[in-house]
C-alpha cells in the first residue's frame, strides 16, 4: 500500500495521508535515522560533508514527513487523525532527545569546530556548527544517570502538554462561531466568501 508520507519526491497530497499510515511512516524514518546515525558516528575525521550535512539531509527527511501531519492535524483534525499525531510525540520527542544528548555526535561537531578545516567553512555552515554544539549542551549531552532521565522525561511532559493546549485551542476554536446578519460588516469580502458564508448559516437554521 502506497505510504503518503513517505513519498518525498512531490509536494504533500493531503487528501492521501491516511491516519494508519502516518505512525508506521514515521517510525520507519526514525528507525533508518537511528542505524545512519550509528554509521555516521563510526567515523574517524569529522567534516562538514561526512558529518553536518548527512545529519542535516536526515532531519530533513523526518521533517518532510512530519510537517505535512502536523500541518493536516491544525486544520482538518479528526478524532483518527488526532489519535495517530499524538501517537507520534513520544517517538519524536524520544529521538529528539536522544539526538541532543549523543555524545559521540557531539564530540564530531566539536571536533569540526577544533580542526583547521572550521576556518574554510561558509559563515553559515560555521553558524550551523556552532548553534548545533550550543544545541547538544542545552539538550543536555553532559549529564549523567539521574539527571539525564529527568530531562528526558521532562521532554516528554513538555510535548504531552504541547499537544493537550494545541487540542484544546483547536476544539477552541473550531466550536466558536457568530451569526451576522448585516452585510455592512462584511465589508472587504470577496462575494464568494459571503456566500460560503450565508449557506453556513443557512445549515445551522441561522438567519446570517
Amino acid at each position: 500500500m502506497e505510504n503518503s508520507p513517505l513519498d518525498f519526491e512531490h509536494l504533500p497530497e493531503f487528501s492521501k495521508i491516511k491516519p494508519d499510515q502516518i505512525k508506521p511512516a514515521i517510525e520507519s524514518i526514525i528507525t533508518q535515522n537511528r542505524r545512519a546515525v550509528a554509521d555516521l558516528v563510526q567515523q574517524q575525521d569529522f567534516c562538514w560533508e561526512n558529518l553536518a550535512m548527512p545529519l542535516s539531509l536526515l532531519e530533513d527527511r523526518l521533517s518532510k514527513a512530519w510537517s505535512p501531519v502536523r500541518h493536516l492535524n491544525s486544520v482538518k483534525s479528526n478524532d483518527a487523525l488526532r489519535d495517530a499525531y499524538t501517537a507520534c510525540l513520544p517517538l519524536l520527542s524520544d529521538y529528539a532527545t536522544e539526538l541532543s544528548q549523543n555524545r559521540m555526535l557531539y564530540q564530531g561537531y566539536c571536533s569540526i569546530a577544533d580542526s583547521d578545516l572550521f576556518a574554510d567553512l561558509s559563515v553559515a555552515q560555521k553558524k550551523t556548527i556552532e548553534d548545533s554544539i550550543k544545541h547538544f549542551r542545552l539538550g543536555g549531552v553532559n549529564l549523567d544517570g539521574i539527571q539525564r532521565e529527568r530531562y528526558q522525561q521532562l521532554q516528554k511532559d513538555l510535548s504531552e502538554l504541547q499537544s493537550s493546549f494545541e487540542n484544546n485551542l483547536l476544539d477552541a476554536t473550531q466550536s466558536w462561531e457568530k451569526n451576522i446578519s448585516s452585510k455592512n460588516q462584511l465589508q472587504g469580502l470577496p462575494e464568494y466568501a459571503i456566500e460560503m458564508l450565508r449557506q453556513l448559516a443557512k445549515k445551522k437554521n441561522l438567519s446570517g
